[in-house]
């Protein structure tokens, strides 16, 4: 049974093993941590959304790390209206499957992401052939 340690939740051997819960666990007690004066120590740090695709990531997402759990081999769109500069984090956790790129906007991705893997995303133009620029891919 998952147990608290100074405001960390730590699992235990007899829990079942769920990457995409320990990265929710991890965030929620980040998230609830108050610094000297009373604020959200880590606000906006880790932002965990568990989607599975097709998925449209838009500001909402804005900073966040996106988990995709259930990815059959597919891929994800993002609102173009979204300004220069949205960045989003998004990690792969579906280690039966791949995970393709953005399918509605030019980026630099190349190929599709593995289990287990996190790329960024960064919009860097509204005019550009390439309009989003990834870690991921032929970088």
């Amino acid at each position: 049974m998952t147990q608290a340690y100074n405001g960390f939740l730590i699992p235990t051997n007899d829990d079942a093993a769920n990457i995409v819960e320990a990265f929710k666990n991890f965030s929620d007690t980040l998230a609830a941590q108050i610094d000297n004066s009373g604020n959200p120590r880590f606000s906006g740090l880790l932002d965990i959304d568990e989607y599975a695709v097709p998925q449209e990531l838009d500001l909402t997402n804005t900073n966040a790390l996106v988990v995709f759990n259930s990815a059959v081999g597919g891929s994800f769109i993002i609102d173009d209206t979204v300004p220069v500069g949205w960045n989003v984090a998004v990690v792969h956790l579906d280690a039966a499957n791949t995970l393709g790129p953005p399918s509605n906007v030019t980026t630099n991705w190349a190929g599709n992401l593995p289990a287990f893997t996190i790329a960024s995303l960064v919009k860097v133009s509204d005019t550009a052939a390439t309009k989003y620029v990834s870690t991921f891919g032929d970088v």
